[in-house]
């Protein structure tokens, strides 16, 4: 079986995962930035009380990681995976209705749980 001039399917499956990544955390996580003086100044808090909400939700995704990696192999791995996706795309919905800092903070921590499972492991 030749497949010359053809990519393997192995290397279309790393770009795909190379371009959700980049497409998922890299957008969310890069440009987040731009609306923490705005926010803080709505919720009447500074950059710094703000971005510890980024904190929060890393140190969250990096407690979780190891669960993840225990629960993820095996059965439904996928169904696993789109519930967690939907729990950050909720995370960042809820991110809306937040009016105190504290609900940052708990949202925050309630995404990073579900990063794990969407952008380390799969």
């Amino acid at each position: 079986m030749e497949n010359k001039g053809r990519l393997h399917y192995a290397w279309v499956i790393l770009i795909s995962c190379c371009l959700l990544i980049a497409g998922g955390q890299g957008a969310i996580g890069y440009s987040s930035g731009i609306f923490y003086v705005p926010v803080g100044r709505e919720l009447g808090v500074g950059r710094g009380a703000m971005v510890t909400y980024a904190s929060i939700q890393n140190i969250c995704m990096a407690m979780t990681v190891p669960f993840a990696g225990k629960l993820l192999p095996g059965k439904k791995c996928g169904k696993k995976i789109a519930l967690a996706a939907a729990g950050v795309a909720a995370g960042f919905a809820l991110l809306s209705f937040g009016t105190a800092l504290w609900h940052w903070y708990a949202i925050g921590a309630f995404i990073g749980v579900c990063s794990a499972f969407v952008f380390m492991f799969p």
